[in-house]
């Protein structure tokens, strides 16, 4: 049986994203660049060019179906500092405060819900231990966690009370549609097991985990997605506690709605018209591609990366530098980002020849966050803005207020979050 075969795929589990996984692209903030600043080397440029079309206008990944070529007009602005988004139940845009309300400062993790189409907030959930994680359409919390009167607490996009359930050990859990939960149960020495119980409390299954580490919130996400649970150690069913048979690695849902799911033999992407495409597993999923599976195929992301004809697998070129990662491919340009030690930069290259496009210079930070069908979504210290992919120009810019900020993908939404505001830009 094919890792194909074996998932059917329409029951991919969602990526592991609580804290830190691939987002989705949940972005937190950003450590100081330490990597010694090193030379970008272009190895054996093969100029002759493939006789396909250099992109595939079937599946892509992560690419917004927005138009945002010209200058956005913000739709909100609210003044609440986040550092991370969780996610939105609802219609409610859930983030993690960096700072509640102007001057105000955190001293705990705070959740806060803010309306996705006012950007009124309309609730602020204290969670000390890090435990609440969005189900379906709920918020769910544990309060006492891991101790003998654990219980979990359910709220709506408000953030009102909707139900409670005593749980001892709980660690963490995720409310079901059924009225049922989905959590981890520990003790003082570390993460113990996973299990499903019913609207009563009464256990429908129980597993063993294979990780420890109860103080690390990491270690006790859930995210639940078409039949399944991931875990930090990976995917349970969600109908018998069972793993899948060829493990997966990673998993991740963009907001299109397309589903990746990474094996032992490669990744496969599919999308919610059932239309999919199997990259090898030398070939690396980017953060944002237009074309993934089509003719020109990237091998590598770190130190040597090559792209070669997908069909005949002869080489076009290949660079070696081991400061810069490809995080994006759009209008066959692939975008790099490169780390020195003054900062960081991004430099644009073209995906059938391997030639510099354009770069911009080093700065404290920066970063790819989203991009449209032609339009790459960058934040650095001047502000956010839509760049070209071809020539890098600006074609707008935006002042956000702050010191630091990223771009966000919620809900068919596009929203800034810095730590002095939430910015709703489309």
């Amino acid at each position: 049986m094919t890792a194909v075969d074996e998932f059917d795929l329409a029951t991919a589990p969602a990526a592991a994203r609580g804290a830190g996984g691939r987002r989705r692209r949940w972005h937190g903030r950003p450590a100081p660049w330490v990597a010694a600043a090193a030379a970008l080397v272009l190895v054996g440029i093969a100029l002759a060019p493939p006789s396909e079309p250099t992109t595939d206008p079937g599946i892509v990944w992560n690419v917004l179906d927005l138009d945002l070529r010209d200058e956005p007009m913000p739709l909100w602005q609210a003044p609440i500092g986040a550092s991370d988004a969780v996610g939105v139940i609802d219609g409610t845009l859930v983030v993690e405060a960096a700072g509640a309300g102007e001057g105000a400062e955190v001293s705990t993790r705070t959740l806060v819900g803010v309306e996705l189409a006012t950007g009124a907030e309309v609730f602020m959930q204290e969670d000390p231990d890090n435990t609440c994680q969005l189900g379906h359409a709920t918020l769910t919390c544990v309060a006492d966690r891991g101790g003998p009167a654990a219980s979990m607490i359910v709220r709506d996009s408000l953030g009102r009370v909707i139900r409670e359930q005593p749980h001892p050990d709980a660690l963490s859990a995720v409310a079901l549609d059924d009225g049922g939960y989905v959590l981890i149960e520990g003790t003082s020495s570390g993460v113990a097991d996973l299990l499903r119980v019913d609207a009563d409390g009464a256990q429908i299954w129980r597993t063993a985990t294979t990780f420890s580490g109860r103080v690390d919130p990491s270690y006790n996400s859930l995210h639940l997605t078409d039949g399944w649970v991931e875990t930090a150690s990976g995917a349970f069913d969600l109908d018998t506690g069972e793993p899948p048979e060829d493990l997966v690695r990673f998993a991740e849902v963009d907001p299109a709605g397309s589903t990746s799911v990474a094996t032992h033999d490669g990744t496969v992407l599919r999308t919610t018209a059932g239309d999919q495409v199997v990259l090898p597993a030398d070939e690396p999923l980017l953060d944002i591609d237009d074309s993934p599976g089509g003719p020109l195929a990237l091998t590598g992301n770190h130190g040597t990366v090559s792209v070669h004809r997908r069909d005949e697998g002869a080489s076009l070129w290949t660079i070696t530098e081991d400061q810069c990662w490809v995080t994006a491919r759009l209008q066959s340009t692939l975008v790099m980002q490169c780390f020195e030690a003054n900062g960081s930069r991004i430099l644009a290259l073209d995906q059938l020849t391997g030639s510099s496009l354009w770069t911009q210079p080093a700065t404290p930070w920066s970063s790819l966050d989203a991009a449209t069908t032609d339009t790459l979504l960058l934040s650095t210290p001047a502000g956010v803005s839509g760049v070209d992919p071809r020539t890098g120009e600006d074609r707008w810019r935006i002042w956000v207020p702050g010191t630091f900020w990223t771009v966000e993908a919620a809900a068919g939404a596009v929203v800034v979050l810095s730590d002095e505001a939430l910015i709703r830009i489309s």
